[in-house]
Protein backbone atom coordinates (compact mmCIF):
# COMPACT_ATOMS: atom_id res chain seq x y z
CA UNK A 1 0.00 0.00 0.00
CA UNK A 2 1.47 3.60 -0.86
CA UNK A 3 2.62 5.38 1.85
CA UNK A 4 0.50 7.97 3.32
CA UNK A 5 2.45 11.51 3.30
CA UNK A 6 1.70 11.65 6.98
CA UNK A 7 4.22 8.60 7.78
CA UNK A 8 6.49 9.85 5.10
CA UNK A 9 6.67 13.03 7.10
CA UNK A 10 6.93 11.88 10.61
CA UNK A 11 9.73 9.26 9.58
CA UNK A 12 11.76 12.00 8.94
CA UNK A 13 10.84 14.00 11.90
CA UNK A 14 11.74 10.80 14.18
CA UNK A 15 14.75 10.04 12.19
CA UNK A 16 15.98 13.96 13.34
CA UNK A 17 15.11 13.83 16.65
CA UNK A 18 18.23 13.20 18.05
CA UNK A 19 19.92 15.97 16.76
CA UNK A 20 17.68 18.47 18.47
CA UNK A 21 19.81 21.42 19.94
CA UNK A 22 19.10 25.29 20.50
CA UNK A 23 17.79 26.12 17.31
CA UNK A 24 14.98 29.23 16.06
CA UNK A 25 12.87 27.89 14.08
CA UNK A 26 10.85 26.06 16.58
CA UNK A 27 7.62 24.56 15.58
CA UNK A 28 7.91 26.37 12.09
CA UNK A 29 5.60 29.19 11.99
CA UNK A 30 8.35 31.52 11.60
CA UNK A 31 8.71 29.46 8.67
CA UNK A 32 5.46 28.94 7.54
CA UNK A 33 5.85 31.76 4.55
CA UNK A 34 4.15 31.52 1.33
CA UNK A 35 7.43 31.19 0.07
CA UNK A 36 8.69 28.55 2.22
CA UNK A 37 7.74 25.30 0.23
CA UNK A 38 9.50 22.62 -0.86
CA UNK A 39 8.62 18.89 -2.17
CA UNK A 40 8.48 16.41 0.42
CA UNK A 41 11.32 14.68 -0.62
CA UNK A 42 13.67 17.21 0.08
CA UNK A 43 14.55 18.59 3.69
CA UNK A 44 17.45 19.85 6.04
CA UNK A 45 18.07 18.60 9.84
CA UNK A 46 16.06 19.88 12.30
CA UNK A 47 17.53 22.34 14.95
CA UNK A 48 15.46 22.92 18.30
CA UNK A 49 15.69 24.00 21.87
CA UNK A 50 16.76 20.25 23.59
CA UNK A 51 14.22 18.71 25.66
CA UNK A 52 16.33 18.49 28.81
CA UNK A 53 17.15 22.45 29.10
CA UNK A 54 15.12 24.72 31.37
CA UNK A 55 13.73 28.28 30.86
CA UNK A 56 15.25 29.74 34.12
CA UNK A 57 12.90 31.36 36.45
CA UNK A 58 12.25 34.99 36.18
CA UNK A 59 11.61 37.54 38.98
CA UNK A 60 8.93 37.98 41.91
CA UNK A 61 7.91 40.88 41.86
CA UNK A 62 4.98 42.88 40.53
CA UNK A 63 4.44 45.87 38.68
CA UNK A 64 1.84 49.16 40.03
CA UNK A 65 0.40 49.93 36.92
CA UNK A 66 -2.70 48.46 36.10
CA UNK A 67 -5.91 47.49 33.61
CA UNK A 68 -9.33 48.41 34.54
CA UNK A 69 -12.56 47.74 32.57
CA UNK A 70 -14.05 50.64 30.51
CA UNK A 71 -16.74 50.40 28.41
CA UNK A 72 -17.83 54.44 27.89
CA UNK A 73 -19.73 53.42 24.91
CA UNK A 74 -20.23 50.77 22.04
CA UNK A 75 -17.17 51.48 20.63
CA UNK A 76 -15.25 50.42 23.73
CA UNK A 77 -17.00 46.90 23.67
CA UNK A 78 -14.69 43.70 24.14
CA UNK A 79 -11.34 46.89 25.02
CA UNK A 80 -10.11 46.86 28.34
CA UNK A 81 -7.93 50.04 29.34
CA UNK A 82 -4.50 49.62 30.10
CA UNK A 83 -2.77 52.10 32.56
CA UNK A 84 0.63 53.15 31.00
CA UNK A 85 3.65 53.09 32.77
CA UNK A 86 6.78 51.99 32.70
CA UNK A 87 8.04 48.32 32.24
CA UNK A 88 10.95 45.79 31.54
CA UNK A 89 10.62 44.02 28.13
CA UNK A 90 12.38 41.14 26.90
CA UNK A 91 14.37 39.01 29.95
CA UNK A 92 18.05 37.92 30.65
CA UNK A 93 17.29 34.22 30.78
CA UNK A 94 20.21 31.88 30.25
CA UNK A 95 17.81 29.90 27.58
CA UNK A 96 16.06 31.64 25.28
CA UNK A 97 16.26 31.64 21.00
CA UNK A 98 19.29 33.95 20.59
CA UNK A 99 17.86 35.02 17.15
CA UNK A 100 14.64 35.82 18.34
CA UNK A 101 15.98 38.89 19.76
CA UNK A 102 14.31 38.50 23.52
CA UNK A 103 17.57 40.14 24.63
CA UNK A 104 18.67 42.25 26.17
CA UNK A 105 16.09 43.70 28.65
CA UNK A 106 15.08 47.41 27.44
CA UNK A 107 13.33 50.05 29.47
CA UNK A 108 9.98 50.96 27.71
CA UNK A 109 7.49 53.35 29.08
CA UNK A 110 3.47 53.58 27.47
CA UNK A 111 0.89 55.49 27.61
CA UNK A 112 -2.94 54.17 28.67
CA UNK A 113 -3.99 52.39 25.57
CA UNK A 114 -7.16 50.35 25.01
CA UNK A 115 -6.31 46.20 24.60
CA UNK A 116 -8.85 43.93 23.49
CA UNK A 117 -9.66 41.16 25.90
CA UNK A 118 -9.37 38.04 23.62
CA UNK A 119 -8.51 37.35 20.35
CA UNK A 120 -10.76 38.15 17.78
CA UNK A 121 -12.98 35.11 17.25
CA UNK A 122 -14.55 33.53 13.91
CA UNK A 123 -18.10 34.95 14.85
CA UNK A 124 -16.60 38.50 15.30
CA UNK A 125 -14.37 37.70 12.20
CA UNK A 126 -17.62 36.88 10.36
CA UNK A 127 -19.12 40.33 10.94
CA UNK A 128 -16.57 41.85 9.43
CA UNK A 129 -16.76 39.94 6.13
CA UNK A 130 -20.56 39.93 5.79
CA UNK A 131 -20.01 43.98 6.46
CA UNK A 132 -17.05 44.50 3.97
CA UNK A 133 -17.14 41.69 1.77
CA UNK A 134 -13.15 41.21 2.40
CA UNK A 135 -11.67 38.63 0.53
CA UNK A 136 -8.50 36.93 2.74
CA UNK A 137 -5.33 36.41 1.64
CA UNK A 138 -6.02 32.74 2.33
CA UNK A 139 -8.31 32.97 -0.60
CA UNK A 140 -6.87 35.50 -2.79
CA UNK A 141 -3.93 32.91 -3.17
CA UNK A 142 -6.09 29.64 -2.83
CA UNK A 143 -4.49 28.42 -0.37
CA UNK A 144 -3.38 28.39 3.57
CA UNK A 145 -1.21 26.15 5.88
CA UNK A 146 -3.21 23.33 7.95
CA UNK A 147 -1.42 20.86 10.41
CA UNK A 148 -1.21 17.10 9.07
CA UNK A 149 -2.73 15.92 11.97
CA UNK A 150 -5.99 17.74 10.51
CA UNK A 151 -6.09 16.74 7.29
CA UNK A 152 -8.40 13.85 5.71
CA UNK A 153 -6.06 11.13 4.20
CA UNK A 154 -7.86 10.89 0.54
CA UNK A 155 -6.47 15.09 0.79
CA UNK A 156 -2.89 13.98 2.21
CA UNK A 157 -2.56 11.96 -0.52
CA UNK A 158 -2.56 14.37 -3.23
CA UNK A 159 -0.13 17.09 -1.50
CA UNK A 160 3.41 17.46 -2.75
CA UNK A 161 4.73 20.23 -0.78
CA UNK A 162 5.40 20.94 3.06
CA UNK A 163 7.45 23.60 4.55
CA UNK A 164 11.44 22.96 4.99
CA UNK A 165 12.45 22.03 8.40
CA UNK A 166 8.56 21.75 9.29
CA UNK A 167 7.44 19.86 7.06
CA UNK A 168 3.72 19.24 9.94
CA UNK A 169 2.87 21.90 7.93
CA UNK A 170 1.47 21.61 4.89
CA UNK A 171 -0.45 23.45 2.06
CA UNK A 172 -4.09 23.15 1.74
CA UNK A 173 -6.07 24.14 -1.24
CA UNK A 174 -8.78 26.63 -0.17
CA UNK A 175 -8.00 26.33 3.45
CA UNK A 176 -9.79 29.69 4.76
CA UNK A 177 -10.88 30.96 8.74
CA UNK A 178 -14.47 29.90 7.37
CA UNK A 179 -13.09 26.47 6.38
CA UNK A 180 -9.82 25.57 8.92
CA UNK A 181 -9.11 22.12 7.61
CA UNK A 182 -9.97 22.93 4.25
CA UNK A 183 -13.28 22.92 1.74
CA UNK A 184 -14.59 19.82 3.52
CA UNK A 185 -14.67 21.70 7.32
CA UNK A 186 -16.86 23.66 8.08
CA UNK A 187 -16.71 26.13 11.40
CA UNK A 188 -19.81 24.48 12.58
CA UNK A 189 -17.97 21.04 12.58
CA UNK A 190 -16.22 18.93 15.38
CA UNK A 191 -12.37 19.08 14.81
CA UNK A 192 -11.06 16.11 12.42
CA UNK A 193 -8.16 14.31 13.74
CA UNK A 194 -6.35 12.08 11.75
CA UNK A 195 -6.00 8.40 13.90
CA UNK A 196 -4.52 6.54 11.16
CA UNK A 197 -1.09 5.50 13.05
CA UNK A 198 2.06 6.60 12.79
CA UNK A 199 5.40 5.14 11.61
CA UNK A 200 8.49 5.47 13.59
CA UNK A 201 12.03 3.85 12.09
CA UNK A 202 9.51 2.24 9.26
CA UNK A 203 8.02 0.61 11.48
CA UNK A 204 3.82 1.66 12.02
CA UNK A 205 2.47 2.32 15.48
CA UNK A 206 -1.14 1.19 15.94
CA UNK A 207 -2.66 2.49 18.59
CA UNK A 208 -6.61 1.85 18.86
CA UNK A 209 -6.66 3.16 22.51
CA UNK A 210 -5.54 7.09 20.87
CA UNK A 211 -8.90 8.01 19.64
CA UNK A 212 -10.72 6.20 22.37
CA UNK A 213 -8.78 8.22 24.84
CA UNK A 214 -8.98 11.11 23.12
CA UNK A 215 -13.02 11.70 23.36
CA UNK A 216 -12.93 11.03 26.92
CA UNK A 217 -10.59 14.15 27.33
CA UNK A 218 -11.06 16.90 24.01
CA UNK A 219 -13.18 19.85 25.10
CA UNK A 220 -14.11 20.44 21.62
CA UNK A 221 -18.17 20.58 20.64
CA UNK A 222 -19.50 20.73 17.32
CA UNK A 223 -20.21 24.54 16.52
CA UNK A 224 -18.72 25.83 19.37
CA UNK A 225 -15.81 26.80 17.12
CA UNK A 226 -17.43 30.12 16.33
CA UNK A 227 -15.91 31.42 20.05
CA UNK A 228 -12.90 30.64 18.88
CA UNK A 229 -10.26 32.51 17.63
CA UNK A 230 -10.25 33.39 13.80
CA UNK A 231 -6.98 31.48 11.95
CA UNK A 232 -5.83 31.61 8.73
CA UNK A 233 -5.32 35.58 9.07
CA UNK A 234 -2.36 37.56 7.34
CA UNK A 235 -0.95 40.51 8.64
CA UNK A 236 -2.72 42.64 6.15
CA UNK A 237 -6.91 40.82 7.27
CA UNK A 238 -5.62 41.22 10.50
CA UNK A 239 -5.02 45.47 9.77
CA UNK A 240 -8.05 45.96 7.73
CA UNK A 241 -10.19 44.51 10.19
CA UNK A 242 -8.75 46.57 12.92
CA UNK A 243 -9.48 49.42 10.86
CA UNK A 244 -12.92 48.36 9.91
CA UNK A 245 -13.24 48.12 13.88
CA UNK A 246 -12.31 51.90 14.60
CA UNK A 247 -8.88 50.13 15.61
CA UNK A 248 -5.34 48.93 15.06
CA UNK A 249 -3.54 46.00 15.92
CA UNK A 250 -1.12 46.73 18.96
CA UNK A 251 2.64 47.43 18.96
CA UNK A 252 4.71 44.56 20.22
CA UNK A 253 5.57 46.76 23.36
CA UNK A 254 1.92 47.02 23.98
CA UNK A 255 1.30 43.44 23.66
CA UNK A 256 4.14 42.34 26.15
CA UNK A 257 3.16 45.15 29.16
CA UNK A 258 -0.74 44.25 28.42
CA UNK A 259 -0.05 40.44 28.24
CA UNK A 260 2.43 40.29 31.71
CA UNK A 261 -1.03 41.65 33.62
CA UNK A 262 1.17 43.69 35.58
CA UNK A 263 3.76 41.32 36.61
CA UNK A 264 7.39 41.78 36.55
CA UNK A 265 9.90 39.24 34.79
CA UNK A 266 7.32 36.11 35.15
CA UNK A 267 7.91 33.59 32.21
CA UNK A 268 3.93 33.19 32.24
CA UNK A 269 0.76 35.44 33.08
CA UNK A 270 0.30 34.12 36.39
CA UNK A 271 3.90 33.22 37.58
CA UNK A 272 6.44 30.74 36.41
CA UNK A 273 4.94 27.38 36.71
CA UNK A 274 3.48 26.00 33.56
CA UNK A 275 0.83 24.12 35.46
CA UNK A 276 0.76 25.39 39.05
CA UNK A 277 -1.04 22.64 41.22
CA UNK A 278 -1.28 20.64 38.12
CA UNK A 279 -3.89 23.20 36.50
CA UNK A 280 -3.44 23.86 32.98
CA UNK A 281 -3.91 27.58 31.94
CA UNK A 282 -2.56 27.98 28.59
CA UNK A 283 -3.76 25.90 25.33
CA UNK A 284 -0.35 24.15 24.08
CA UNK A 285 1.27 20.55 23.38
CA UNK A 286 1.17 18.08 25.89
CA UNK A 287 3.33 14.75 24.58
CA UNK A 288 5.28 13.78 21.91
CA UNK A 289 5.70 17.03 18.89
CA UNK A 290 4.64 16.30 16.52
CA UNK A 291 3.82 12.88 16.94
CA UNK A 292 1.21 12.38 19.89
CA UNK A 293 -0.66 15.14 21.95
CA UNK A 294 -1.79 13.51 25.15
CA UNK A 295 -4.55 16.32 25.48
CA UNK A 296 -3.37 16.90 28.95
CA UNK A 297 -5.29 20.98 28.14
CA UNK A 298 -8.35 19.48 26.66
CA UNK A 299 -7.89 20.72 23.44
CA UNK A 300 -6.00 19.52 20.34
CA UNK A 301 -6.26 22.98 18.05
CA UNK A 302 -7.46 26.12 18.86
CA UNK A 303 -9.67 26.80 22.10
CA UNK A 304 -12.81 29.04 22.74
CA UNK A 305 -11.19 32.48 23.76
CA UNK A 306 -12.26 32.13 26.98
CA UNK A 307 -10.96 28.55 27.86
CA UNK A 308 -9.02 29.69 30.52
CA UNK A 309 -8.47 32.42 33.58
CA UNK A 310 -7.48 35.75 32.48
CA UNK A 311 -4.58 37.69 33.95
CA UNK A 312 -4.46 40.71 36.40
CA UNK A 313 -5.79 43.06 33.83
CA UNK A 314 -8.08 41.18 32.87
CA UNK A 315 -6.49 39.97 29.52
CA UNK A 316 -7.93 36.63 28.54
CA UNK A 317 -5.50 34.04 26.35
CA UNK A 318 -1.92 36.15 25.88
CA UNK A 319 0.29 32.81 25.59
CA UNK A 320 -0.58 29.69 23.81
CA UNK A 321 -3.75 28.97 21.67
CA UNK A 322 -2.80 31.13 18.45
CA UNK A 323 0.18 33.35 17.63
CA UNK A 324 -0.91 36.93 17.43
CA UNK A 325 0.33 40.07 15.07
CA UNK A 326 2.14 42.80 16.21
CA UNK A 327 1.79 46.19 14.18
CA UNK A 328 6.11 46.09 14.64
CA UNK A 329 8.49 45.14 11.57
CA UNK A 330 10.50 42.76 12.98
CA UNK A 331 14.03 43.47 14.33
CA UNK A 332 16.49 41.57 16.58
CA UNK A 333 19.10 44.26 16.98
CA UNK A 334 17.82 46.73 20.18
CA UNK A 335 19.99 49.82 19.71
CA UNK A 336 18.28 51.42 22.42
CA UNK A 337 17.43 50.29 25.44
CA UNK A 338 15.49 52.85 26.90
CA UNK A 339 12.14 53.47 24.89
CA UNK A 340 9.02 55.74 25.09
CA UNK A 341 6.49 54.13 22.74
CA UNK A 342 8.44 51.95 20.47
CA UNK A 343 6.81 51.78 17.17
CA UNK A 344 9.59 48.97 15.64
CA UNK A 345 11.39 49.54 12.85
CA UNK A 346 10.02 51.68 9.78
CA UNK A 347 11.05 48.93 7.08
CA UNK A 348 11.03 45.28 7.05
CA UNK A 349 10.14 42.11 5.33
CA UNK A 350 8.48 40.01 8.47
CA UNK A 351 6.23 41.21 10.97
CA UNK A 352 6.42 40.50 14.69
CA UNK A 353 3.73 37.58 16.49
CA UNK A 354 3.53 37.00 19.87
CA UNK A 355 2.40 34.48 22.07
CA UNK A 356 3.16 31.02 20.88
CA UNK A 357 0.22 28.75 20.00
CA UNK A 358 -1.59 25.17 20.72
CA UNK A 359 1.44 23.46 18.40
CA UNK A 360 4.36 24.87 20.90
CA UNK A 361 5.85 22.36 23.19
CA UNK A 362 9.31 23.08 24.96
CA UNK A 363 11.28 19.98 22.94
CA UNK A 364 10.81 22.35 19.55
CA UNK A 365 9.05 25.68 20.49
CA UNK A 366 9.74 27.10 23.54
CA UNK A 367 7.97 30.35 22.75
CA UNK A 368 4.79 30.36 24.83
CA UNK A 369 6.64 32.53 27.39
CA UNK A 370 6.16 36.60 27.88
CA UNK A 371 8.80 37.25 26.92
CA UNK A 372 9.28 35.49 23.43
CA UNK A 373 8.84 36.54 19.77
CA UNK A 374 8.62 35.14 16.28
CA UNK A 375 7.89 36.57 12.73
CA UNK A 376 6.41 36.02 9.46
CA UNK A 377 5.86 37.86 6.09
CA UNK A 378 2.68 39.83 6.21
CA UNK A 379 0.37 37.77 3.97
CA UNK A 380 1.42 34.42 5.42
CA UNK A 381 -1.64 32.61 7.49
CA UNK A 382 -1.70 29.25 9.00
CA UNK A 383 -3.72 27.28 11.49
CA UNK A 384 -2.53 28.31 14.27
CA UNK A 385 -2.21 32.31 13.33
CA UNK A 386 -4.88 34.85 14.88
CA UNK A 387 -5.24 38.33 16.21
CA UNK A 388 -6.62 41.23 18.75
CA UNK A 389 -6.78 44.78 18.05
CA UNK A 390 -6.01 47.81 20.36
CA UNK A 391 -6.93 51.35 20.37
CA UNK A 392 -5.39 54.77 21.11
CA UNK A 393 -6.94 56.67 24.41
CA UNK A 394 -8.50 60.38 23.28
CA UNK A 395 -6.78 62.80 25.30
CA UNK A 396 -8.96 65.17 26.33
Amino acid sequence: MKRSIVSLLLLFIVLNISQLCVGDEGCGCSSASRSSLLKTTEGEAINEISNNEQISQEGETQEKSGGVNSYENEDLEGLVLIKGGTFRMGTDSKYVYPMDGETPIKTVFLDDYYFEETEVTNRDFKKFIDATQHKTEAEAFGWSFVFHHFIKEDLLDTITEAVQNAEWWLPVNNATWLHPEGPQTLLDDPLYINYLGYEYSGERIENPNIAEDHKHKLKEVAGDRWSHPAIHISWNDANAYCEWKGRRLPTEAEWEYAARGGLKRKLFPWGNELTPNGQHLMNIWQGFFPVINELGDGYYSTAPVKAFPPNLFGVYGTVGNVWEWCSDWFTNVHEKLELSNPQGPLTGTEKVMRGGSFLCHESYCHRYRLSARSKITPDSSTGNLGFRCAKDVLKK
